[in-house]
């Protein structure tokens, strides 16, 4: 569940490790696109910790100054890769913020490293679930380039010449 990094004096989640791996080998590997691999990653990660932070401190867990100073930090990130056109897929990122609002009336419950009561395994996977789909949501749009289904941007510009 948790990998130490000693040099950096901190565990990241083997979730975390992994989505991320995922995402450089299909974008990076398969598709031979390295720069738009490691984008899409960062752009990833950050996406993830804003949601993250943000939630935690919707639910008291942290501090708004924390939660706004994580947020700004890493926001930066989701806009470069915006502008670079690396962008999630807005249907599964639906279906990321349904599952992850599901998980909020369940209570937002997840585990840390060193906690001392049992690994809840229902939020553990709601955890793994929600940090998996938005890892697809990044990947998806890059194959979708290949195989010409509706992007991001087309859905968006789609929705905008109905409205007009």
């Amino acid at each position: 569940m948790w990998i130490g990094i000693p040099v950096l004096a901190t565990h990241v989640r083997l979730s975390t490790v992994l989505g991320g791996l995922l995402i450089l080998a299909l974008i990076g590997g398969v598709q031979r696109r390295p720069v738009r691999a490691a984008v899409a990653t960062v752009a990833w990660l950050s996406l993830y910790e804003i949601v993250w932070e943000m939630t935690n401190v919707a639910w008291q867990h942290d501090s708004f100054s924390y939660g706004f100073w994580i947020a700004a930090a890493l926001t930066g990130w989701v806009v470069a890769a915006w502008a670079l056109k690396v962008r999630p897929d807005v249907r599964v990122l639906v279906a990321f913020a349904v599952l992850w609002l599901f998980w909020q009336l369940l209570g937002f419950g997840y585990n840390w490293p060193g906690q001392t009561h049992p690994v809840n395994v229902r939020d553990e996977v709601l955890n793994v679930a929600t940090k998996t789909l938005l890892a697809i949501a990044y990947i998806t749009p890059e194959f979708a380039l290949r195989w010409r289904l509706p992007t991001v941007a087309k859905v968006l510009r789609r929705s905008r010449e109905a409205a007009a």
